[in-house]
């Protein structure tokens, strides 16, 4: 194998390993971000029910105000919240039933005044969606552009070493 066709190689390797190098980068920031955003997301969802709670001679409640505040929260990523009492008893649940599956969940405890403890979980469905779609696009169109980078970068390369394959031929002459 001649010395232009080693370099022309080596740099579509190089091109090839940069590509799968933003792919898993690309895929772990992602990741990070969406857990984040989730993250986030959850403790809002935790401090508006925190601060929408009455206690009325019922029991514990959320206000009209709460209620609105929180909707999109219970819909868009099935936000869950429940009130337990000092023996770890649900007195509310807040968004419907809460999950007790909590591996498909992210959850938060916080302890509130008068001995209760807030739980409220956010489902990890979207976030898994969006990583499950990201590797579906990313595992088409990376393939796709290995072939045509590779491609590219080889003729480019042979291109820009014609002049050394000159070079080469014009000594081997002398």
């Amino acid at each position: 194998m001649s010395f232009r066709w080693r370099v022309s190689l080596l740099i579509v390797l190089a091109l090839l390993i940069a590509l799968l190098v933003q792919f898993v980068l690309g895929y772990v920031l992602f990741r990070r971000a969406l857990s984040n955003d989730l993250a986030t997301d959850l403790g809002q969802f935790s401090y508006l029910i925190e601060q929408n709670l009455t206690e009325t001679p019922q029991g514990l409640t959320l206000s009209q105000e709460g209620l609105a505040a929180i909707a999109p929260y219970s819909s868009y990523a099935s936000g869950r919240g429940r009130i337990l009492d000092s023996q770890s008893r649900p007195v509310l649940l807040i968004g419907g039933l809460f999950p007790e599956q909590t591996s498909e969940w992210m959850m938060q405890r916080t302890p509130l005044e008068n001995g209760y403890t807030l739980e409220v979980a956010m489902s990890y469905q979207l976030h898994n969606t969006a990583l499950r779609d990201y590797l579906r696009v990313s595992g088409l169109g990376l393939p796709l552009l290995i072939l045509v980078f590779g491609a590219g970068g080889l003729w480019l390369s042979l291109q820009l070493l014609r002049p050394l394959k000159e070079l080469q031929t014009t000594v081997e002459d002398v």
